[in-house]
C-alpha cells in the first residue's frame, strides 16, 4: 500500500473516530462554559457522555462542545450564547460577570473568589474571569452588570508618571494624601504605585459607601458625540431649584440622602432638588419619573467651593432613572484623574440662555498652574470648543472606571457666557476633599 493511501486511510479512520463536536467557539456572542451554566440545554442535560455527544450536538438549537481557556470542572463545556449563561450560588440565581461589575462582590478580591473556583467561577474569556453574581439588579436587569463599551479604553491620568526608586515599579507623582487617603496635607509629592488589590480608603464611612451600587447609566451603550443627554443616561444628575428663580445650579446624587454641589451654589433661596428628568419643563405632576425633594441641611466647606446637601427624605432609587454616582473612595480611584471626562448640566448655551434640556460634552482637563493655581483645582483645556458655563456649577466632571461612572471633580468656575473663547473653566477635585465629604454624611 502506497504511503499516500496509508495516510488517506488513517485520515478517514480519524474522521470517523474523532468527535467533531470539540473546538473553539467561533462567534463573538458565544462563550465556552460548563454545561450546567447554559440554560439553552435545559435542566434535563446535566452531563454529556461520550456516546451521546454527537446526538446532542445534532439536536436543533444546540451548539458544539468546546475546550475552555480554564477547565472549571471535569464536566463537559459547551459553546453557549451569552444571553443563555446563568449560574447558581448558595441556591440563588445569578449571572456570570467580571468581579468589578458585581456590587455584591465589590468587597471580595479575585484571589479570594478563586479559592473556591467550582462554586464561584463560571468561565474564563480572553483571560478575564467571570464569577457568579447574585446581585438582584444584575440578575433582573439584563446586561446591566456586564460593563459598557465606554470602558474599553481608559483615559490617561493627568498626574505625571514616575518610577519608584526602591522597587522600580511605575506609579503617579502625587501628594501623599492622594496616595494613602490620609488627612495630612504635605506639600511634597511622592511616587505612589497603585495597589494590586484595590481597597477602600481608611475613613470609617468609606467601606459603607463602597458597598452601595453606584455609577450605572440607564443606557447599556453610551451615546457618543451627542449634545443632548438622553433620559436615564446620567441618572445621578440633580437640578437645584431656587424658589421662583427656578433652576440655577446642578449637583449629583452621591447617596439616597445626599447631594454634592459647588459651595457658591448654596444660597438662602435654594429650596429643593429635582431628580429623574433631563427636561426642566417637566414637573412631578405630569412626569411620573420626577422626584422633587426639599433640602434639609447644608454643609458648605469653609474654604473650598464644594458643598454637601442633605435631603429631608431619601430619594427613591429607580434603576436607570434616579441613581447615585460613585465617588473616588478606593485607593486606585484616589490617585487617578483622567484627562478625558464628560460634563453635564443645564447651563448657558452659545446663545447665552439657560438650557431647558440636560446638555453633555466630552472635555480634556489639565493641571495648568497659570489658571488653576491651587493643588486641588483642574482646568479645562484652553482651546476646547465645549466646556461648562454659568449655570453648570455644581455639576460633575465624570468618567467611567471599571464599569461604573465616577465623579472626579465638581464644576466650580466657568465662562460667564459661552460665547467667550480661550477662557478656561475650573473644577475642584474630590480626591483632595473626600474625607471632608464623608464627614458630612450620616450613613
Amino acid at each position: 500500500m502506497s504511503f499516500i493511501r496509508i495516510i488517506t486511510v488513517l485520515f478517514i479512520l480519524a474522521t470517523l473516530l474523532f468527535d467533531h463536536s470539540f473546538g473553539s467557539c467561533t462567534t463573538p456572542d458565544e462563550r465556552c462554559v460548563p454545561l450546567k451554566h447554559c440554560s439553552l440545554y435545559g435542566s434535563r442535560l446535566k452531563s454529556l457522555r461520550s456516546s451521546s455527544r454527537r446526538s446532542v450536538r445534532n439536536e436543533p438549537g444546540n451548539k458544539t462542545l468546546c475546550t475552555p481557556e480554564m477547565a472549571i470542572n471535569d464536566g463537559e463545556h459547551v459553546c453557549c450564547p451569552t444571553k443563555h449563561i446563568e449560574c447558581r450560588l448558595n441556591g440563588k440565581l445569578g449571572v456570570c460577570t467580571p468581579q468589578p461589575f458585581c456590587p455584591s462582590l465589590s468587597s471580595t478580591t479575585e484571589n479570594e473568589l478563586l479559592k473556591k473556583p467550582k462554586a464561584n467561577l463560571c468561565y474564563q474569556y480572553k483571560s478575564q474571569n467571570h464569577f457568579c453574581c447574585t446581585d438582584q439588579h444584575c440578575v433582573y436587569v439584563p446586561d446591566s452588570c456586564k460593563g459598557r463599551k465606554a470602558n474599553a479604553v481608559r483615559s490617561p491620568s493627568i498626574f505625571p508618571k514616575c518610577v519608584k526608586p526602591a522597587s522600580g515599579k511605575r506609579g503617579y507623582l502625587i501628594p501623599k494624601e492622594l496616595c494613602d487617603g490620609s488627612r495630612r496635607k504635605p506639600k511634597e509629592k511622592q511616587c505612589c504605585v497603585p495597589p494590586t488589590t484595590d481597597r477602600a480608603i481608611e475613613h470609617p464611612k468609606a467601606d459603607k459607601l463602597a458597598r452601595m451600587r453606584c455609577g450605572i447609566s440607564g443606557l447599556p451603550d453610551k451615546i457618543a458625540n451627542g449634545e443632548y443627554a438622553v433620559q436615564g443616561e446620567f441618572p445621578w444628575m440633580v437640578a437645584l431649584v431656587y424658589g421662583k428663580q427656578g433652576v440655577q445650579c446642578g449637583g449629583t446624587l452621591i447617596h439616597p440622602s445626599y447631594i454634592l454641589t459647588a459651595g457658591h451654589c448654596v444660597t438662602p433661596t435654594l429650596t429643593r432638588a429635582r431628580l429623574g428628568t433631563t427636561n426642566m419643563i417637566d414637573r412631578a405632576s405630569n412626569n411620573s419619573t420626577v422626584q422633587e425633594i426639599t433640602i434639609d441641611k447644608r454643609h458648605r466647606h469653609p474654604f473650598k467651593d464644594i458643598a454637601v446637601l442633605q435631603l429631608v427624605r431619601k430619594v427613591t432609587i429607580v434603576d436607570g432613572v434616579v441613581a447615585p454616582i460613585c465617588l473616588p473612595i478606593s485607593a486606585r480611584k484616589l490617585m487617578y484623574i483622567p484627562k478625558t471626562m464628560e460634563i453635564t448640566g443645564w447651563g448657558m448655551t452659545e446663545a447665552d440662555v439657560l438650557s431647558a434640556v440636560l446638555l453633555k460634552a466630552e472635555i480634556t482637563v489639565e493641571l495648568n498652574k497659570k489658571y488653576c493655581v491651587k493643588d486641588d483645582q483642574i482646568c479645562t483645556a484652553k482651546d476646547v470648543t465645549s466646556m461648562h458655563c454659568r449655570g453648570d456649577s455644581g455639576g460633575p466632571y465624570q468618567a467611567a472606571f471599571n464599569g461604573s461612572y465616577v465623579q472626579y471633580a465638581v464644576i466650580s468656575i466657568g465662562r460667564n457666557t459661552c460665547s467667550k473663547e480661550n477662557v478656561t473653566g475650573r473644577g475642584v477635585m474630590i480626591a483632595y476633599h473626600i474625607n471632608w465629604i464623608l464627614d458630612q454624611m450620616e450613613i
